[in-house]
Order: C-alpha cells, then structure tokens, then sequence
C-alpha cells in the first residue's frame, strides 16, 4: 500500500572477441512500452493479493481492527480465524475506532472533534 513500483527493461548488446576473452558492452537500449506492461501486469497482481498476511505491527493491527468495526457496522462478524492472543492485542490497541455522534448518531471516527454528517462538536470520552 505504501510502496511505488518501478519497472525498467532494457536490451543490452555486448560482443566477445573469442571464447575466453572478457565482454563488452556496446549498447544498451530501453523498452517502455514492455516495462509499462509488466508495470500494469505487476500492480494487478499485487491488487489481487491479500494484504493482510500476519499482522505483528500497530498499523497492522489498526487495519484489522478498522475492518472489524465496519464489519460490525455492515451487519458482518468480526474476522474469524485470528489467533485470540492477536484479538486481545487488537482490543487493547484499539480500544474505540468510532463513536457516536450526540446530535445525529452517525458515527465518526474516535478522536474527531466535530461531526461529519451534521457539524455538531463531539465531546472527547470521560
């Protein structure tokens, strides 16, 4: 997700003048258009991987966490399959992602200080 990718795919050209002799090279050319296209080969099939392989840092465990409260939020269920020691780390990391807004209900993000949806202020948790 953070990363840019950069292709680059060259000719090169080199010549020996006998079998045991050293080589040279005396061209070298680029090829954009095959580079643009193992770009775009590449990039399709980082977008189909999966990202989440075995979360370990705090950002890892904040995208687990978020995903689990829009889950809840859709009607979904919390991932299944994490290992309960990750779920516990996941609760004490991140205790509250959203909250409610007093004026609207919509939900907004922990920490924000004013509502989204309806501009009303929203008072920080006691």
């Amino acid at each position: 997700e953070t990363m840019t990718l950069r292709v680059w795919v060259a000719q090169f050209e080199t010549v020996s003048f006998g079998k045991h002799s050293e080589r040279w090279l005396v061209g070298m050319r680029g090829l954009p258009d095959k580079a643009k296209y193992l770009a775009q080969h590449l990039a399709q099939f980082a977008a189909d991987q999966s990202i989440i392989v075995a979360p370990g840092s705090s950002a890892d465990m904040q995208k687990v966490a978020t995903l689990g409260a829009l889950n809840q939020l859709g009607g979904g269920q919390v991932p299944t399959g994490l290992p309960q020691a990750m779920l516990q780390a996941l609760n004490q990391a991140t205790p509250n992602l959203t909250v409610q807004c007093p004026a609207c209900q919509a939900v907004v993000e922990a920490g924000a200080r004013f509502c989204s949806e309806c501009g009303a202020v929203i008072q920080p948790p006691a």
